[in-house]
């Protein structure tokens, strides 16, 4: 299982922690292997800046759909309430 971690307090680090997140799971299904099993660990902090920005809010939800867990740790029950309503909108 591949473990990722979002917790930059800096707008610069959180964009970058996304990419290279996305990129890892882009390469590992360009090498065919399996990207089910990963799991995301966000903090409250980095999600707010996500949040705030709907690029970064894309590549966040583009990348939840590749993961087996997402764990929000130090997240506002909205937060992740929110989170929860973005994810049934895209998968109905």
């Amino acid at each position: 299982m591949g473990q990722f971690i979002i917790d930059g307090v800096a707008f610069s680090t959180v964009s970058m922690q996304l990419v290279k997140v996305a990129d890892a799971i882009h390469e590992a299904k360009l090498l065919n292997e399996p990207t089910n099993n990963n799991a995301l660990i966000l903090a409250g902090e980095s999600l707010a800046m996500i949040c705030t920005e709907k690029g970064l809010l894309e590549l966040l939800l583009s990348i939840c759909d590749g993961m087996e867990v997402v764990v929000g740790c130090r997240v506002s029950p909205k937060q992740k309430g929110d989170i929860v309503a973005l994810m049934r909108i895209r998968h109905p």
